[in-house]
């Protein structure tokens, strides 16, 4: 399976499935899972186009827009997210909480925040698991201590 978002690219063209091509192709074949719907086979099956496969983060600022505008929620559920917020650049982004909110196996829930696609966040780590570790500082991966010095001194 692919990562979310996924998209084809061929020269100016950029191709990709919305919740609105979902629903279509599932009334079409309600047999059909919704993790087969996303990734580029999908793509190029339902929307016979062909060329330069991506994936993930920054998307293009086409698939941002539908991000954005709330169009990709069930394109989310297979890859574990509940939430994204990106920028119209594609980049993952949100100044007031977590950019990603991902479900990850065994019931963890995973925060993720990033501020301009940059892993960081004002007010304590910025990545965080509902089991309490993992700490970053603009980006980078640091200890827990290291952690607080750092944020001690920015105040």
């Amino acid at each position: 399976m692919c990562n979310f978002p996924s998209w084809i690219q061929k020269g100016k063209n950029v191709t990709f499935l919305t919740d609105a091509d979902v629903n279509k192709i599932m009334h079409r074949d309600p047999d059909k899972d919704i993790d087969d719907l996303v990734g580029h086979s999908a793509i190029t099956e339902y929307k016979g186009v062909t060329g330069i496969h991506k994936e993930g983060f920054p998307c293009h600022p086409k698939v941002a827009a539908a991000i954005i505008a709330g169009k990709c929620k069930k394109m989310m559920l297979p890859n574990g997210y509940e939430e994204i917020h990106v920028d119209k650049q594609g980049r993952l982004h949100n100044e007031n909480g977590p950019a990603i909110i991902q479900n990850e196996r065994y019931d963890e829930t995973m925060l993720k925040y990033y501020v301009n696609g940059k892993l960081h966040n004002e007010n304590g780590p910025a990545i965080m698991y509902s089991d309490g570790h993992d700490f970053y500082w603009k980006g980078k991966r640091v200890e827990f201590n290291q952690w607080l010095k750092l944020r001690a001194r920015k105040k």
